[in-house]
């Protein structure tokens, strides 16, 4: 006699705000995965568009629709948390999807592993044409203590290691023991630091080789607000600070000082395009003089990096405030419409 094994039960959480021109595609996409026991949680957080009505309209047994005022996406994916039955918990952004068996080759990962976290690659989706986004991390298993020395900066100009809670499965059980949640306060890096609290607690980080998740990219500008940018990362390195772990073994001081430059790159890319060249180089070269950008150079490793990076790097250190301001208004825009093609 054979007895089929009881898969256990996966929450995906989703935060939806004026997403009703793809949220029905992107909950089909979790209906219909291959994984048999799958509950998807639905946050309208105050939607002012139809997304509700589409909530609503697919609301069952297995689709939870929590309705609540606006508070932003850490708010929604916290209320989501406290709405999960399942033991094994995802999270998926209203305008994305998933592959068809996004959620059974994460939970094989952590069921073959033993991890306490599995994670994907995504794509970029561009209008149908996707664009692979692998993870920095190879495929296999890893120790936190592997991880945790570079997971806020590995000095590659490239932020968090694990930067996104999107293409990763997760263990309610931790997340409600150590009452990991999403920073409501701090928003930047919200997936990063969640993602850094985690894998604090976590025994085992499982990565698969495979491409699980679309992300849905937009022609606009970045969402990210230019001037506040220093002032998030100030709350962020505080936050980092109060967390109940040993910092000095995993040598986050240098992570937080090599972040600085990134945090600096981020605001010329994010340099609003009718800005002048006058305005804009005073702008950039008031950004890469500051006293953390100059030190933080000391800690990127050059031999890693791709080499546009290595092109923004040396045009900060040597501060070289034209250059950067040419190859962000002219340049860059010019890359990435041929991306998009």
């Amino acid at each position: 006699m054979t007895f089929k094994v009881m898969k256990k039960k996966v929450s995906v959480i989703v935060p939806v705000y004026n997403a009703e021109k793809y949220l029905a595609e992107c909950i089909e996409s979790i209906l219909c995965q291959d994984y048999p026991s799958v509950e998807v949680v639905l946050v309208n957080d105050g939607s002012s568009d139809g997304s509700l009505s589409v909530c609503r309209r697919y609301e069952c047994e297995r689709v939870v629709v929590v309705d609540k005022p606006n508070g932003g996406v850490s708010s929604a994916r916290n209320v989501g948390l406290l709405s999960a039955t399942g033991s094994l918990l995802a999270f998926v952004d209203s305008d994305d999807r998933l592959t068809p068996d996004s959620i059974s080759l994460l939970a094989d990962a952590l069921d073959r592993s033993g991890a306490d976290l599995a994670c994907g690659s995504l794509s970029l989706d561009y209008g149908g044409r996707l664009v692979p986004h692998p993870l920095r991390l190879g495929a296999g298993e890893y120790e936190p203590e592997e991880l945790l020395g570079r997971f806020i900066d590995d000095g590659t100009m490239s932020g968090f290691m694990l930067g996104s809670v999107c293409a990763s499965l997760y263990k309610k059980e931790i997340v409600d023991r150590f009452g990991i949640r999403f920073s409501e306060r701090i928003r930047l890096n919200e997936d990063g630091l969640f993602n850094l609290e985690y894998v604090l607690r976590a025994k085992k980080v499982a990565v698969i080789p495979d491409f699980i998740y679309n992300y849905r990219q937009y022609g606009g500008s970045s969402s990210k607000k230019t001037g506040d940018l220093y002032r998030l990362n100030l709350e962020i390195k505080r936050h980092i600070c109060s967390l109940a772990c040993d910092g000095v073994r995993y040598d986050f001081g240098g992570q937080l000082q090599a972040r600085e430059v990134v945090i600096a790159l981020w605001e010329i890319i994010n340099l609003p395009v009718g800005t002048g060249i006058a305005e804009g180089r005073r702008f950039i070269a008031k950004c890469i003089a500051r006293a953390e950008v100059r030190e933080g150079l000391k800690h990127l490793d050059f031999s890693r990096m791709p080499r546009y990076k290595q092109l923004y790097a040396v045009l900060i250190r040597w501060r070289m405030s034209l250059a950067l301001c040419l190859l962000i208004k002219y340049v860059q825009p010019l890359v990435m419409s041929r991306l998009k093609r």
